[in-house]
């Protein structure tokens, strides 16, 4: 399992399952934030929470309940 979805993810044979996250997005607001930091803003940006999205490959299997 894989957390960022990387080229790498598809690169073999087996695909890996991955969680796929917004790479540029977070990329851009670091930036900004960091620009903010050396302008001397003191406006404290407020978290940012990305929703994550699982990219299920056949790296893994579904779940299969087993009968006890």
């Amino acid at each position: 399992m894989g957390f960022d979805d990387s080229s790498l993810a598809v690169a073999t044979e087996v695909k890996l399952t991955s969680v796929n996250h917004p790479k540029m997005e977070m990329g851009i607001e670091a930036a900004k934030w960091i620009v903010s930091a050396v302008e001397n803003k003191n406006n404290r940006r407020p978290s940012i929470v990305y929703e994550p999205e699982l990219v299920v490959r056949n790296s893994t299997a579904p779940f299969v309940k087993v009968q006890s």
